[in-house]
């Protein structure tokens, strides 16, 4: 048998392996919640620290902390607890600042985009593009050529944006000639909800009106967007607008709910109720809008996060302020103290204002009475403002307010022959390019990659054409 001294040193040797294993992962957890050793006014102090998560898009971009190069990203830096000025730099590449409020044990994040000091322009087309029009899902463009060297290759054209697709030079897909009857150039071209089909509206003058803007629909038709269709045998349309409209808002209104579902109670009543000129992210967890009261959003609408962004926000909205509200975060920002307004197109404002399942979702497209349930666009509107309305629900591009920019963190905006990139929280306004454009116009490419914009850098006398700009 084994000696009780034998048996002690057992013992001893199996509680420090025990007490070390303990010390051992308490010092792992310690360590990884971000504490340190920090030596300061010859003590030792065992302290606290966060992360900062310095990431970037290009990445090896260089990290400044209170004006010190410290690291280049990506990397993930342990600071002590406190405030930092950040500034992320790339050689040919326009600077991001940031003021980083750093908490212990919490994980902050840079996700700075830098855009190119100096981006390149390259022609998208060559013979003219009259009133470009986005599809709502952001992959195409329909826009009319009117000054072609071969007359029947004027008409309304479609063409991908789709990176891959621009990268390929796609030769644009001819959906509508012009005809002695048919000037595409004057004609509204509105998208259906789902990117796939055209509908062209000619339109003139009331009777005795002294006006050049056009007040009602002469004739419409509704043309399939990948094939050619002739104007001259193509039925016309506009005794089908009223079905046509309700199965439009039926489906844009099926796709508000979906992206209203994940609201708090409180947001949806205010974004249905109590706002205008509303616009969600691409990626749907934000969203901007104009307030039209005076109210406060209540604080903890959702489980706080531990960490979220550390730029001030706003919960107390005024009439006519515009916000962006993260659904994520719960956080509200302001981004200007004046509303945004178009001659031509209505303020957007959701079609939500009950819950889907009180419509009769039943009703089929053939239905005769299908429309009745889907007619807020149409209501005390003719025809040709319903239009003007359908394509305000499309894009913030038609009522003049700032754009998403597909990495649901940064948002367009253009003032004073500029165009200007800014994020959500209304920091970092960058200015991606100056000079001459038409300001009407300008559309990201889906990854964000390129921006489309309408211009002449040639002859004054020349038509206007759509160029990329390069932002990679």
């Amino acid at each position: 048998m084994p000696s009780a001294k034998l048996k002690n040193h057992r013992r001893f040797i199996t509680l420090a392996v025990f007490i070390f294993l303990i010390i051992g992962t308490v010092t792992i957890s310690y360590f990884a919640r971000g504490y340190r050793i920090n030596p300061k006014q010859g003590l030792t102090r065992f302290q606290g620290t966060g992360l900062l998560s310095a990431t970037s898009y290009p990445k090896s971009a260089q990290v400044y902390i209170d004006d010190k190069l410290v690291t280049a990203t990506e990397d993930t830096l342990n600071l002590p607890p406190g405030e930092y000025s950040v500034r992320i730099f790339k050689e040919g590449f326009l600077p991001w600042n940031k003021k980083a409020v750093i908490k212990a044990e919490l994980v902050t994040s840079t996700d700075a985009r830098l855009f190119p000091a100096a981006p390149s322009l390259s022609a998208l087309t060559y013979s003219g593009a009259y009133n470009p029009t986005p599809s709502p899902d952001g992959k195409k463009i329909a826009y009319v050529t009117s000054n072609s060297d071969d007359p029947t290759k004027n008409g309304l054209y479609v063409i991908d944006i789709d990176n891959s697709i621009l990268n390929l030079n796609r030769t644009p897909t001819l959906v509508a000639a012009n005809t002695d009857k048919h000037n595409l150039e004057e004609a509204i071209i509105t998208w259906s909800p789902d990117s796939k089909n055209l509908l062209i509206a000619f339109t003139t003058p009331k009777e005795n009106e002294d006006t050049d803007t056009p007040t009602q629909l002469s004739s419409t038709y509704l043309v399939d967007s990948g094939t050619l269709t002739n104007l001259y045998t193509a039925p016309d349309a506009t005794i089908r607008l009223p079905v046509i409209f309700s199965d439009w808002e039926q489906e844009i209104l099926r796709n508000q709910q979906a992206l209203l579902k994940n609201l708090p109670e409180f947001m949806v009543n205010l974004l249905t109720q109590s706002a205008k000129d509303v616009y969600f992210s691409p990626n749907g967890e934000k969203v901007f809008y104009t307030s039209t009261v005076d109210t406060t959003i209540p604080d903890q609408l959702i489980s706080p996060l531990a960490s979220i962004n550390s730029t001030p926000q706003t919960r107390e909205l005024k009439v006519n302020h515009q916000y962006i509200y993260d659904l994520k975060e719960d956080t509200n920002y302001l981004i200007s103290d004046s509303a945004s307004t178009s001659d031509l197109y209505p303020a957007k404002t959701l079609l939500s204002l009950t819950p889907l399942l009180e419509f009769d979702t039943s009703a089929t497209t053939s239905s005769n009475n299908q429309y009745l349930n889907y007619n807020q666009l149409q209501k005390d509107r003719t025809p040709l403002e319903t239009i003007l309305a359908i394509k305000s629900q499309y894009s913030a591009l038609y009522t003049h307010n700032p754009q998403w920019y597909p990495t649901s963190r940064h948002l367009i905006t253009t003032k004073d022959n500029k165009i200007t990139i800014f994020e959500y929280d209304a920091l970092n306004p960058t200015t991606v390019y100056s000079g001459p454009f038409d300001p009407n116009f300008v559309f990201p490419s889906p990854n964000g990659d390129k921006l489309l914009i309408l211009t002449n850098l040639n002859q004054d006398d020349q038509p206007l054409n759509l160029y990329t700009l390069d932002l990679k």
